[in-house]
C-alpha cells in the first residue's frame, strides 16, 4: 500500500499547503513591507524566494521529450513510449518462453558446461532465472544461475554460482559450440511455466524503472527519438 505525506505549513500549521504558498504567511509580510520597506530582510528573502519560483516555472521543460507545455509526469508522449516498449517487450518475451520450452533450457535443467579452464564439462543445475532482467533490448545478458547439483538448496557462495547467458539458437535449437551447455535432462514445461512470475508475458514490471534511469537508454528523446525496431522482436535463430 502506498501513503501520500500530508503537506502541512511551517507558519500556520495548516495542512494542504506549505509556508511559500501560505496567505497568513504573505499577509504578515505585505505588513512587513508596508511598515519598513522593501529592504527588511524577511520581506527581501520572501521577494527572492518568489522570483526564483517564478524563474525556474518560467524555464521548466519536460526532461523526457524537452517540451515546456507540461512536465514528465504530464508527457503524453513518455507514456505512449512507455506502453509500446511494453508491447514490444510482452512480444519478445513469449518468444523467449517458447525458446526455453523448445530446448529445455530452463529452471530445473541439469547440463554439461566446459568451464574457461577447459578439459571435462561439468554438470551443473539451473537454479534460477532473473525474469525481470529479460528485455528485447538485453536478452542477451546472463540471466541464469547454476551450480552443483550437490549445493541445489544450499547457501552458497558467489563464487560457487555459474551466470549463464541462454545459449545461441539456429533454426529453433541450439547452436554447437565449444563452450555452449548441452542439455543433460531437460527443463520440462511445466517447471519452466511454475517459475515464472504472474504477469511476466505482459512485458511490464520494470518498465517505470527502466524509463527513470537517467543514465539509461529510455530515459530521454531530447536528442533523438526512441526507435524500438533497431531491437528484434523475438530471440534470435527461432
Amino acid at each position: 500500500m502506498t501513503y501520500k505525506r500530508t503537506i502541512r505549513c511551517s507558519y500556520c500549521g495548516s495542512a494542504g499547503h506549505n509556508k511559500s504558498s501560505c496567505p497568513d504567511y504573505k499577509a504578515y509580510i505585505e505588513r512587513l513591507r508596508s511598515d519598513y520597506g522593501d529592504e527588511y530582510y524577511l520581506v527581501a528573502r520572501y521577494d527572492r524566494s518568489k522570483a526564483k519560483r517564478a524563474n525556474a516555472a518560467k524555464n521548466r521543460s519536460c526532461s523526457y521529450c524537452g517540451s515546456t507545455d507540461h512536465n514528465r509526469r504530464g508527457c503524453q508522449t513518455l507514456k505512449d513510449n512507455m506502453a509500446a516498449y511494453e508491447a514490444k517487450n510482452a512480444t519478445f518475451r513469449r518468444s523467449f518462453l517458447q525458446a526455453m520450452i523448445q530446448t529445455g533450457f530452463g529452471p530445473g535443467a541439469m547440463i554439461g558446461q566446459r568451464s574457461w579452464r577447459g578439459g571435462n564439462r561439468l554438470i551443473r543445475v539451473i537454479t534460477s532465472l532473473d525474469w525481470a532482467s529479460i528485455t528485447f533490448w538485453g536478452y542477451s545478458n546472463h540471466h541464469f544461475e547454476a551450480r552443483k547439483p550437490s549445493l541445489v538448496g544450499q547457501s552458497v557462495r558467489a563464487w560457487q554460482v555459474d551466470d549463464l547467458r541462454f545459449p545461441d539458437l539456429q533454426d529453433g535449437i541450439i547452436k554447437k559450440g565449444e563452450y555452449t551447455p548441452n542439455i543433460v535432462v531437460r527443463a520440462s514445461e511445466e517447471s519452466i511455466r511454475r517459475a515464472m512470475p504472474v504477469g511476466w508475458l505482459d512485458g511490464a514490471g520494470d518498465t517505470k524503472a527502466i524509463f527513470s534511469a537517467k543514465r539509461g537508454l529510455f530515459h530521454s528523446i531530447k536528442h533523438s527519438p526512441l526507435d524500438l525496431s533497431q531491437w528484434k522482436d523475438k530471440i534470435p535463430g527461432l
